[in-house]
């Protein structure tokens, strides 16, 4: 169930962990030339074509490995969105659904809209003076509960240009949650 939130200042000081979760669909799709066009039944792909990229305490920036690790307390809001690899935007990638086996680890995701944020956009008679839109943003997001190990699976879709679904997909990432710890 999506939660319709207006974009606030004690939304934006929560305290959260924001990842982005990029897919190469073009290669991807070429991988899987058949993909499942049922919501109902996804393909289940291997990490290859998907890369985490979150702020990691001594860590890379990214990676592709299927997993996340981060070190947070309790409290701390995880927050998940997804984006294609698209040079031309020939592709859209929409998440469509986060479920977990442990639930004793993470909150169950939920789905974030925040309605109508002004973001800029490029003005091609004048790149100095850029325009600006309005669109919608989400997000998925789940709150830290506990140290330990939750699997998750993430539902997506790659669409074209015209929104037309080219295939549904499931990817398993695994989320490593270990706390602050003091030291004595």
């Amino acid at each position: 169930m999506a939660k319709d939130r207006p974009s606030t200042k004690s939304q934006r000081s929560e305290s959260h962990v924001a990842v982005l979760i990029i897919v190469d669909a073009e290669t991807l799709l070429s991988r899987y030339p058949n993909a499942s066009l049922s919501p109902e039944a996804p393909v289940r792909v291997d990490s290859e074509h998907l890369y985490v990229l979150a702020a990691r305490d001594g860590g890379p920036l990214g990676s592709n490995d299927g997993h996340l690790d981060l070190t947070v307390t309790p409290g701390v809001h995880l927050r998940i969105r997804g984006s294609a690899l698209a040079l031309r935007g020939e592709h859209i990638v929409v998440f469509d659904g986060i479920t977990q086996e442990h639930a004793g680890v993470l909150s169950p995701f939920e789905l974030v809209l925040r309605r109508a944020l002004t973001v800029a956009t490029p003005n091609f008679e004048n790149l100095l003076q850029p325009g600006n839109q309005s669109i919608d943003d989400h997000f998925w997001q789940s709150q830290v509960l506990a140290d330990g190990v939750a699997a998750c699976d993430l539902n997506f879709m790659v669409l074209n240009k015209a929104c037309l679904v080219l295939g549904y997909f499931r990817w398993r990432l695994q989320i490593n949650i270990s706390g602050l710890r003091e030291v004595p």
